[in-house]
């Protein structure tokens, strides 16, 4: 199952969004027609504000960024191209980033994981205070 989820920055309010766009069963599918589904769940979006396109690696995708490129290019810039997965991307970067420190910031992350797994009175306590 493959989901369209659009994330962007609301001026009004301030904040990042996220828009749920769909989701469809692509089984074995080529980039031309990943294109395609992807023109149609976007055919209301302006296009020339797109900046990044995630996908989790495999060759189609990047087929597919190769395709909105030409197709984009006429009216956005540039797409960011950080990778075949910005969650690994940005991962090793903070890794990187805390192993620069001193702090022990591994530790203190796991703690933290540790209080609130198994204890929801603790995390509703959290989100109640903190959130």
């Amino acid at each position: 199952m493959n989901n369209m989820v659009v994330r962007y920055w609301n001026t009004d309010e301030n904040v990042v969004k996220s828009l749920y766009r769909g989701s469809q069963f692509l089984g074995h599918i080529t980039a031309e027609e990943l294109r395609q589904v992807f023109l149609k769940g976007t055919e209301k979006l302006p296009l020339n504000k797109l900046i990044l396109v995630s996908m989790d690696g495999p060759r189609v995708n990047w087929k597919l960024l190769n395709l909105l490129r030409g197709h984009i290019g006429e009216v956005s810039p540039a797409l960011l191209d950080i990778g075949s997965c910005g969650l690994h991307t940005l991962h090793d970067a903070f890794h990187v980033a805390c192993e620069s420190t001193d702090w022990d910031l591994g530790s203190v992350l796991t703690s933290l994981w540790r209080l609130f797994k198994d204890s929801p009175a603790k995390r509703e306590d959290f989100v109640c205070y903190w959130l």
